[in-house]
């Protein structure tokens, strides 16, 4: 729900008591959505109200001697309230960007048509080119009306889609698994030769000799004798 732009407002930020000395108005970013009280203001020479929450363009229509009116980031969405300004003779700079009605097919055309004296449309000077193109096109509250967009929301606020019917199952996270080497399928490098076993022969069997001095032939003769 939008604001109400009341005479205690416009004196406070205007320093004014009287609204119809009231020159240059500037509002902007105040959730005003009723500003009928311009109706009372016919002195109005520049106007700025962008960021508000405006659907209407129908209180603009005594401000006979507005030249700019800023109006960006708005809720005007019927290209038909353009129609209203048509009693603003001395406009020359229009700010509508940034509202429904900016998206409509025919809004540049239908607007310079609308407002032949018309210098600045948003950030492009009216090029006489345009200022052709429109005079030879003819536009039809029906056509107009055929070719409207859906209001969408403003001042920055994002839609969301609705609710599908059933939501995703959760699922459980778990954490990655490592990754696993393959298996070499190389063959594996056989041993060398075995080495030969080192358990010792059987040793021969000893014969005990009897020492050289009893083989000498003295001692074997002494033995006989003896």
């Amino acid at each position: 729900m939008g604001k109400t732009l009341t005479p205690e407002l416009i004196r406070q930020r205007c320093k004014t008591d009287k609204l119809q000395n009231v020159k240059n108005l500037n509002l902007w970013g105040n959730d005003l959505d009723d500003i009928s009280i311009l109706k009372d203001m016919p002195n109005i020479e520049i106007c700025s109200l962008s960021l508000n929450k405006i659907a209407s363009l129908k209180f603009f229509q005594t401000c006979d001697k507005m030249t700019e009116l800023y109006l960006r980031k708005n809720a005007v969405s019927d290209l038909l309230e353009i129609k209203h300004l048509a009693h603003c003779p001395a406009l020359k700079v229009l700010w509508l960007w940034d509202n429904p009605i900016s998206e409509h097919p025919f809004y540049r055309p239908f607007i310079i048509k609308t407002l032949p004296n018309l210098v600045k449309l948003d950030n492009d000077a009216v090029t006489s080119d345009e200022r052709v193109e429109a005079a030879q096109r003819t536009f039809s509250d029906k056509d107009i009306l055929s070719q409207q967009p859906d209001a969408k929301p403003q001042m920055g606020k994002v839609s969301h889609p609705p609710p599908t019917a059933h939501r995703a199952t959760t699922t459980t996270r778990h954490p990655p698994a490592r990754p696993t080497q393959p298996r070499s399928t190389a063959p594996r490098a056989t041993r060398g030769p075995k080495r030969p076993s080192t358990t010792r022969a059987p040793s021969a069997t000893r014969t005990c000799s009897p020492p050289s001095w009893l083989c000498s032939r003295s001692w074997t003769r002494a033995a006989w004798c003896w």
